[in-house]
């Protein structure tokens, strides 16, 4: 994306292509939707945007990863942060929606305040 934030590569991209086996892609095609000042941006930001999800949903799973790898999975849950971490993975997985569940509902069951409410004691989940 960053090639196509810059205005002075367009006319080289112009005449280059990208094939597979099966598909030949024209940069050209491209190009011509990137020289729309508000398609450009537009697409910039989507581009950032997916970014930060993908970012937050891998730095989570990889979290999990390691700690259950290393025997810490058990502490990465009793951390007082980790259901607001769980729930807003699984909101920028799954349509950028909270979703609250049986599970998540267990985790206010359990007693943990911060797994349901805000530091300041405002509570996060819809009523039962």
């Amino acid at each position: 994306m960053t090639l196509f934030a810059n205005k002075e590569v367009y006319q080289t991209l112009e005449t280059c292509s990208v094939k597979t086996s099966i598909y030949e892609f024209k940069m050209n095609e491209i190009v011509r939707t990137f020289q729309n000042e508000a398609s450009r941006l537009s697409l910039l930001e989507q581009f950032n945007q997916m970014s930060f999800r993908n970012f937050v949903t891998e730095f989570y799973e990889n979290t999990k990863e390691y700690c259950k790898k290393t025997d810490q999975w058990k502490q990465m849950q009793e951390q007082p942060w980790f259901h607001y971490a769980r729930l807003v993975r699984n909101c920028f997985s799954h349509n950028n929606r909270f979703n609250f569940n049986k599970m998540t509902r267990n985790a206010r069951a359990s007693g943990s305040p911060t797994s349901s409410h805000t530091s300041t004691g405002e509570c996060l989940l819809p009523p039962d």
